[in-house]
């Protein structure tokens, strides 16, 4: 409306036409009578108050907004990060419980095999995990390797021999460092 109004007394201004397009109506206030030219400053007036009003409404409006989406990411990020170290104690505990699902396979493995047979073996290393045994040997790549748990340890051990003197022998000739072992069959 404000627009067309505007227009109207641009083209009348531009165009030279000092012709009034329309007299609004002229209100009595306290008993005076106002002249048109007032009356139409007052509403110019009304109609920026409410214009201002409309801002102002609108302003706050999406101030909220970007308060709830500050929120909303805010949230966001906490459950991911709980979300996460949820993962990280899942895993742990899966991790827990594997190696001690291990320790107790290697015993029963070791309980299984006949209970009253020695031999002697050269122990090249030990670790607390038998993963770590396992790399170990295939790195060295170690012939007649194997792993054996005693003592809360996973021993890395090369060979079987009857006797003292046959470990030691095999110890020199593949210039292997370790030490030699008597091993009970049954563990422990």
């Amino acid at each position: 409306i404000l627009i067309v109004i505007f227009a109207i007394i641009g083209l009348n201004i531009y165009s030279g036409l000092d012709k009034k397009v329309s007299e609004p109506e002229v209100e009595v206030v306290s008993g005076k009578k106002l002249e048109p030219e007032k009356v139409v400053v007052l509403e110019k007036n009304e109609e920026k108050k409410q214009e201002q009003e409309n801002l102002q409404i609108e302003k706050e409006k999406t101030q909220k907004k970007e308060v709830k989406a500050k929120e909303v990411i805010k949230e966001t990020k906490q459950k991911t990060v709980k979300k996460s170290e949820e993962k990280q104690v899942k895993t742990k505990k899966v991790e827990k419980s594997i190696s001690a699902k291990e320790q107790k396979k290697e015993r029963k493995s070791s309980k299984n095999q006949s209970i009253n047979t020695e031999f002697y073996s050269i122990q090249v290393g030990a670790f607390s995990s038998k993963i770590n045994a396992e790399k170990f040997i295939k790195k060295k790549k170690l012939k007649d390797a194997f792993v054996y748990y005693r003592a809360g340890l996973y021993r890395v051990m090369v060979g079987k021999f009857k006797t003292k003197k046959e470990a030691y022998s095999y110890l020199k000739q593949n210039n292997l460092k370790g030490i030699v072992k008597k091993v009970k069959a049954g563990g422990s």
